[in-house]
């Protein structure tokens, strides 16, 4: 946060564009001094081969490059394959409404990406490959947090009235899915299309977390839509356990090591409130609020399913 005006000090506003890029860089270089030597930090695209739309330009992209060819690597530019990767972050000043949308039609791209060709594809334990983890991160606060959560609801709420390929990922495990019990495969189908955290490094309300619904205490009851037995919701989360930055970095952690099939609880426990000889969290450092969260797809307004069965 001491860094992060660096640019904008020297040039002024006339050069934001220079101050955004600086920025991307801090978080993209200190992200290359945490993360292990076999995953790769770089800017650039996913590439879609011809079967899919490639990716917009995407700000940071963590990907396995132990194990993975780039399609093209130009030092920290690269084009890389989806199956090489394992979380991307758009990465803004200043969180306005604007910048929010922009900031999730950005991650959005990478969705039909990962269903395409990462869902075909089985881990060393035969369970289908992880959703690419996506993250928004926002340097500074919104002037108000009143039209955050509602933005947020509006855009997923309007992509999936019209984009059967999305609403074809997200619908079967939503259809299939224990209401009591949200078992790993299901819950990554889901995150194949929203991000995990929406935050800000600066301290301050604004920070909200992907999690399930709806939160009034009828889990097991409820039906919505074409079946569903639970809806995706994004939540506020509270920083008071951990803050919103070390909540960023810990889910990083962990699913990069996921994909190294490390364990990394030690450094995990720096970061997550966790207990490294264990691997338990020893509190709610989630800090979710219940009563402040909302759906992230309209059950009655969906697009029809692929194939014309929705």
């Amino acid at each position: 946060m001491e860094a992060k005006d660096h640019v904008f000090d020297l040039l002024g506003r006339q050069q934001n564009a220079e101050s955004g890029r600086f920025r991307e860089e801090l978080l993209r270089g200190f992200l290359t001094k945490l993360l292990p030597t076999a995953v790769s930090v770089d800017t650039g695209f996913i590439y879609g081969f011809e079967e899919v739309e490639t990716s917009k330009q995407l700000d940071i992209v963590i990907w396995h490059r132990a194990v993975h060819a780039p399609v093209y690597d130009a030092g920290q530019f690269v084009i890389v394959p989806p199956e090489s990767v394992i979380a991307v972050i758009s990465v803004k000043s200043r969180m306005t409404r604007q910048e929010l949308m922009h900031g999730l039609d950005n991650l959005l791209s990478v969705a039909a990406l990962d269903a395409k060709f990462r869902r075909s594809i089985l881990t060393r334990n035969q369970r289908r490959m992880p959703a690419i983890a996506k993250f928004l991160v926002f340097y500074s606060q919104p002037q108000s947090t009143e039209n955050i959560l509602p933005t947020i609801q509006e855009f997923y709420a309007n992509v999936l009235a019209e984009r059967s390929d999305l609403v074809s990922v997200l619908v079967p495990p939503l259809q299939r899915v224990d209401p009591l019990k949200l078992d790993y495969e299901n819950r990554e189908e889901v995150r194949r299309v929203y991000p995990r955290l929406i935050t800000t490094i600066e301290k301050g309300p604004a920070n909200y977390t992907q999690g399930w619904g709806p939160p009034e205490g009828t889990y097991g009851q409820g039906v919505y839509g074409p079946n569903l037995r639970r809806l995706p919701f994004m939540y506020r989360h509270e920083t008071k356990i951990t803050t919103a930055f070390e909540k960023l970095i810990f889910r990083l952690l962990e699913v990069v090591f996921y994909t190294l099939e490390s364990p990394g609880l030690s450094l995990l426990s720096a970061w997550g409130d966790l207990n490294p000889s264990t691997g338990f969290r020893s509190g709610d450092a989630e800090e979710t609020v219940e009563t402040e969260g909302v759906p992230l797809l309209n059950p009655n307004n969906l697009a029809p399913l692929e194939g014309g069965n929705g």
